[in-house]
């Protein structure tokens, strides 16, 4: 499994460089997630620019180990955002009715606005506190 990794002082910025989204490759890209969060990268922006379908079959493995990272990033005060999603993978996560769940913008300079927004949202609301 291949895929580019974009470091940035308030994201990092995962794409994975096949077409086809496999369990393999979720379970890759949530170990590469954890393996960073330990060494202090702690928001996330997954682009699937490339990937034009999720495995074939039942998908849903695929996009509960998505929808479990997601959980785990927000539960610990971090943001997982998912961008270049083309219409037939939206089309499969709509299906699973995850597009209501997960944070999905259209483009990636939409993605990095809304890390940002969730990381002054954050620094907000502890200030409050």
């Amino acid at each position: 499994m291949k895929f580019k990794i974009d470091t940035n002082p308030n994201y990092t910025r995962i794409l994975p460089e096949d077409a086809v989204l496999s369990a393999t490759m979720a379970d890759e890209i949530i170990r590469k997630c954890q393996e960073l969060q330990g060494a202090e990268m702690h928001n996330f922006i997954l682009d699937f620019f490339g990937i034009t379908d999720a495995e074939t079959g039942d998908s849903a493995p695929v996009f509960e180990a998505f929808l479990r990272l997601h959980e785990r990033q927000y539960e610990a005060g971090s943001s997982l955002i998912f961008t270049g999603i083309g219409p037939q993978l939206l089309a499969q996560m709509k299906r699973d009715d995850l597009h209501h769940v997960l944070n999905i913008t259209p483009t990636l300079p939409e993605a990095i606005d809304m890390v940002n927004m969730e990381i002054l949202e954050r620094d907000l609301f502890n200030e409050e506190l």
